[in-house]
């Protein structure tokens, strides 16, 4: 047996409420001989009559009025189903997760997230920091619908898409003679005191193949995965700091100064996607948001640029 529509049910409600299949034609901006023919139509489907026709006129039978009900119910969730459905398709509403590595997540993206939400409050943002193997687990698990590293990457169950570029900065404190100099390369730091990423973080490996191509070895006296731990060590004391750039284009470490690192070394900025889910509205939407941001924080420094 054929299911009834959608369209026969609102046929259906409009002649209960109405009365009238005139009144429920005008109603639904239909003809009679269109509604009178929907009703039987709805009859045969569910082997009922629904109606009993006298003189012109239709007169409900007690199955009509049980099934004005569950018609009711039925058509109520659809309307508001439908609208829930408006909602997420005008990007109003619905979830967003963010997994990322702590650079990003310390520094620009709650400038974005705020941008972000501020044009859609009704949008649940949820953004949890990780290193850059944790990141790509929790996007492959579909934990969270972006991710958000430095590249290069390998992952075979996720697509990867550059967001942008940023060049690596060594961070000392106003007073050290090297705040003078414009950029700084690895034979201005033999014996300086170093405070370095990690050797396995992609930023970290490529400095450390810097030094080696230009011959130096790097006196490192401590590592930090955070750049916020980095340039909090650099303004103890503890040596130069040689970082991404993003935290020191802001103006919260005054005792700071940010010189670039040279040879020119070039981080990408990756947005990790599972190649198993479509990317929602809401994610299009934040991957250009993100872009937007970063254009704007490079803008006057050449240190970051979006792509």
């Amino acid at each position: 047996m054929d299911a009834p529509s959608l369209r026969q049910f609102r046929v259906f409600r409009a002649v209960m409420q109405t009365g009238s299949v005139t009144e429920a034609a005008t109603r639904l901006g239909l003809t009679q001989p269109a509604v009178s023919k929907t009703l039987a139509s709805l009859e045969a489907v569910l082997g009922l009559e629904l109606f009993k026709r006298y003189r012109g006129r239709l007169y409900p039978g007690a199955e009509a009025e049980q099934l004005q009900l569950e018609v009711e119910r039925l058509l109520h969730f659809v309307t508001s189903m439908e609208e829930r459905l408006s909602l997420v398709r005008d990007e109003r509403e619905g979830s967003l997760g963010i997994a990322s590595i702590p650079t990003f997540a310390s520094t620009i993206l709650p400038r974005v997230i705020g941008l972000y939400s501020a044009r859609r409050p009704g949008v649940e943002v949820r953004m949890h920091a990780y290193m850059a193997g944790g990141v790509a687990d929790v996007v492959e698990r579909h934990q969270a619908d972006i991710g958000i590293i430095y590249g290069p990457m390998g992952y075979h169950e996720l697509d990867a898409e550059m967001v942008g570029e940023s060049d690596v900065v060594c961070l000392v404190r106003t007073e050290h003679a090297l705040a003078r100099k414009t950029t700084i390369a690895p034979r201005d730091l033999v014996g300086e005191p170093l405070v370095m990423l990690g050797e396995h973080s992609p930023p970290g490996h490529l400095i450390r193949n810097a030094f080696s191509r230009a011959g130096v070895t790097p006196r490192v006296v401590a590592e930090c995965n955070l750049a916020v731990g980095i340039a909090g060590l650099v303004r103890e004391g503890m040596g130069i700091g040689i970082m991404d750039p993003l935290l020191t284009l802001s103006d919260i470490y005054p005792d700071l100064v940010s010189r670039p690192f040279r040879p020119r070394l070039t981080l990408t900025a990756m947005c990790l996607f599972s190649v198993y889910r479509p990317r929602s509205r809401l994610t299009v939407a934040f991957v250009s948001m993100l872009r937007t941001m970063l254009h704007e924080l490079g803008r006057g420094n050449g240190l970051v640029r979006a792509r």
